[in-house]
């Protein structure tokens, strides 16, 4: 039996909506309730005081209130880290939305929350399935995701998750709890 993850990391995210979930999840893949695009690294959860994380949860609402959704497009897949100890397949996403949201948000944030280092260039980008094994073995799988899973995609939900605390805030304002625990987040965007 495997242990849960205990995820300790904090960030902002953009959630698709379920019909572009649905087509992104991939067999033996990251959940479908895990997916998500990281707009920004918060670093560890525990670095974020109760205070701050509350400034985040109002800068987020109303950061998502000019914006009926976040649009975007999947245009290609590719292999993070092929040779590394943990490869990834992703689908990359690009699109004038996603990329002055990300702005927006970079902007914002640092104003009040002191960021850790992030991956420069920004590469926007939905990871589908991570390996401890070779990539290469997963050749298959690698192309059936990027030929099932190109084209326009809709974010409707932005994401704060601190730890195991996760805060999805959708764009049409009826903000609910996310159930269970969050995906861990992705410093490597």
């Amino acid at each position: 039996m495997t242990e849960p993850i205990e995820y300790t990391g904090a960030m902002i995210a953009l959630v698709p909506s379920d019909a572009d979930a649905k087509r992104l999840v991939t067999e033996g893949g990251e959940p479908l309730d895990q997916l998500h695009l990281t707009l920004l690294y918060l670093g560890d959860a525990v670095e974020l005081d109760q205070s701050t994380r509350d400034e985040l949860v109002a800068w987020a609402r109303e950061a998502v209130g000019p914006w009926d959704s976040i649009e975007g497009d999947l245009d290609s897949s590719a292999w993070f880290s092929p040779t590394g100890a943990e490869p990834c397949l992703v689908m990359l996403a690009n699109g004038l939305d996603l990329a002055e949201f990300h702005e927006t948000v970079v902007a914002d944030v640092s104003e009040f929350v002191s960021l850790p280092d992030q991956h420069a260039p920004w590469r926007p980008h939905f990871t589908l399935f991570c390996s401890d094994d070779d990539a290469m073995q997963f050749s298959d799988t690698f192309v059936e995701a990027g030929r099932d899973r190109v084209g326009a995609i809709t974010f409707d939900r932005l994401r704060l998750a601190f730890g195991g605390d996760v805060i999805d805030i959708p764009f049409d304002g009826e903000e609910t709890p996310e159930p269970g625990q969050p995906p861990e987040p992705d410093d490597a965007t």
